[in-house]
């Protein structure tokens, strides 16, 4: 598949503050500017479904699919994932966006392809910082959390375990100690429901990095987010 590399020439897009508030910096800049198809515009993917992704750029939010020689060039596990920045073209026949370039992942979080396919799959590029939450409500299972942090490490981002429903345990702080030195990444104890540890995430809630939330069924994932959202985005349990 296409993918482009850092180099110096024109920088479109390089300030747009709609861009950098999905991340956009001087080195995406630069690699977008070494391709030379004029027409091009950057945005990156925050939604994927079945044949269509959604990407956002400086114009705001659409639907995108890829072009007819990216699809033919991408190599396998290559397609666009959440959090990928691409290079989109408006197709003359329709004006539907299409997307022609993947510019080059910083990060890319994987896990085993379902069913009976072989490899694994990206579930999310360009993280700097991967949440992994497990609840304190008698789910800890250290094994699962060595494999989610280890799957944290080896996609490049930053690995960092969320002990949620800390109110319903007595030695929360305790078990967050413990953890950190066995894992040897940030552990943080917290508490949609009492705000408790809430506070402690402030550190990672940086302007132009992405953050992302991995966890089992049932572990506070949607709760946590619609807290820290100040509404309700995500119904039903996490």
């Amino acid at each position: 598949m296409t993918t482009v590399s850092s180099a110096a020439g024109r920088i479109p897009a390089a300030l747009s503050p709609a861009l950098e508030a999905w991340g956009w910096d001087s080195a995406r800049a630069s690699e977008f500017a070494s391709l030379t198809e004029g027409s091009l515009w950057p945005a990156r993917v925050i939604a994927q479904h079945r044949g269509m992704w959604l990407v956002v750029g400086q114009k705001g939010e659409t639907a995108a699919t890829p072009t007819g020689r990216f699809r033919h060039d991408a190599e396998e596990g290559e397609m666009p994932a959440v959090g990928d920045w691409v290079a989109c073209v408006h197709s003359p026949h329709d004006g539907e966006a299409r997307i022609d370039a993947l510019l080059p992942r910083r990060s890319a979080v994987r896990r085993r392809a379902a069913g009976r396919r072989p490899g694994a799959q990206i579930v999310g590029a360009n993280v700097d910082t991967l949440f992994v939450a497990t609840s304190l409500n008698g789910d800890l299972n250290p094994r699962r959390l060595e494999r989610y942090v280890a799957m944290g490490r080896e996609s490049g981002a930053e690995p960092v375990v969320l002990l949620t429903k800390a109110d319903l345990s007595v030695d929360a702080a305790a078990t967050a100690a413990r953890l950190e030195a066995d894992l040897r990444v940030p552990v943080v104890a917290i508490s949609s429901l009492s705000g408790v540890g809430l506070e402690a995430m402030a550190r990672w809630f940086i302007p132009r990095k992405t953050l992302a939330l991995v966890g089992s069924s049932g572990v506070g994932k949607s709760t946590l987010l619609n807290c820290l959202a100040g509404e309700e985005l995500w119904p039903g349990r996490s």
